[in-house]
C-alpha cells in the first residue's frame, strides 16, 4: 500500500492562509485522507494512516516471535507478508489495531471483513473489491466466503479479526473468543499452503490510548473514510503501540482444527488457544 508522497504542509499554509475559517490540524488531515483513499484506493493508506500518527503523536513498535524455538527476523517474514497469499488476523482489542496493521501491509490487494452496518459506506468509499460484509443473513455471508477465496485465489490478501471485536476496549463484556467463521475460513476456503500471518497488538497500550479519548471517535480505518469520524486529538506525549508478527501457513491451523472435537465451542477454543501459544500470552492478557 505505497502510496505517492503528499504535501500535506503546502496544503495547510494554503488553507489557513484563505478566507475560510482555520481547520485544525485534525480535520484537516482527515478530510484530505478522505479524499486521497476516494481518489487513490488502498495505494495511499500508508502515506494518509503516516501523517495520522504523526498528527495524533503515536507510533508503532513491533518485533517478530520465535517460531518453533528459533528466533525469526522481522523482516524476513514481512517480505512473505507482502508477497504471498492468505490471511492477516489479529486481536482487536480498541480503535487503533487497524491502523497499527494496515500500515505495515504495504500491499493494494486487500480485502477486509467489515460490520454490515459500515460495509455500503464504506464499499462507496474504497471499492467493493476491498471489503465484505460480516453479514448476519447466511446467504450473503456464503456469498463473502466465496468472494474471500476467489480474491485468496487470485494472490490477494484478506484481513479478519477472528473475535469479531469480542474482545474490543467498550465492550462490557468482553471476552477473547473466536467466533464459527474463522473455522469455516480455515477449512472451507484457504488451501494449506495459503499464508495466515497473525498480529498481536498489546491490549493495554491500545486500551491506555482511547481511554484518553474524551468523546468517543470512531478510529481506525472506518476514521480514515466516514466524514462523520473527524474528531482526532494530539496526545501532549508520544503514545507506543507494541506489535508482535508471526508467520505460518494454513496447514498448521487446519491440523488444530482436525484435531479438536466436532463441537464448534472445542474447535473454536482450541484456535484460540493456538493463537495464545503462538505469543505466549493468556486469557488474562487479553
Amino acid at each position: 500500500m505505497e502510496g505517492k508522497h503528499h504535501d500535506y504542509e503546502n496544503d495547510r499554509t494554503a488553507d489557513e492562509s484563505s478566507s475560510e475559517p482555520k481547520k485544525s490540524a485534525d480535520s484537516l488531515f482527515a478530510i484530505y485522507g478522505i479524499d486521497r483513499i476516494k481518489n487513490e484506493g488502498f495505494s495511499a493508506i500508508n502515506d494518509v494512516i503516516e501523517k495520522y500518527w504523526k498528527i495524533m503523536n503515536v507510533r508503532v513498535e513491533s518485533n517478530a516471535v520465535a517460531k518453533n524455538g528459533e528466533q525469526v527476523e522481522l523482516e524476513e517474514i514481512r517480505k512473505k507478508l507482502k508477497t504471498e497469499p492468505g490471511v492477516v488476523i489479529s486481536n482487536h482489542p480498541g480503535y487503533f489495531d487497524v491502523p497499527a496493521i494496515l500500515e505495515t501491509l504495504h500491499r493494494t490487494d486487500v480485502l477486509a471483513m467489515v460490520l454490515d452496518k459500515y460495509y455500503q459506506e464504506l464499499a462507496d468509499k474504497l471499492g467493493e473489491e476491498r471489503v465484505v460484509a460480516a453479514a448476519s443473513d447466511p446467504k450473503k455471508l456464503l456469498d463473502g466466503f466465496k468472494k474471500i477465496k476467489k480474491h485468496i485465489e487470485a494472490g490477494g490478501l484478506f484481513l479478519i479479526f477472528p473475535t469479531g471485536g469480542h474482545d474490543y476496549s467498550d465492550n462490557k463484556n468482553r471476552e477473547f473468543i473466536f467466533r464459527d467463521g474463522f473455522d469455516f475460513l480455515i477449512k472451507h476456503v484457504l488451501r494449506p499452503e495459503d499464508m495466515v500471518y497473525c498480529f498481536h497488538v498489546d491490549p493495554e497500550d491500545v486500551r491506555s490510548i482511547a481511554s484518553e479519548r474524551i468523546p468517543r471517535a470512531l478510529v481506525g480505518v472506518t476514521e480514515l473514510v466516514l466524514p462523520e469520524a473527524l474528531n482526532l486529538n494530539t496526545y501532549k506525549e508520544q503514545k507506543v503501540i507494541h506489535m508482535q508478527e508471526s508467520y505460518g501457513q494454513a496447514r498448521e491451523w487446519q491440523e488444530v482444527s482436525a484435531k479438536s472435537r466436532n463441537n464448534k465451542t472445542d474447535v473454536n477454543r482450541a484456535l484460540e488457544e493456538h493463537y495464545m501459544r503462538t505469543f505466549g500470552v493468556t486469557r488474562e492478557d487479553l
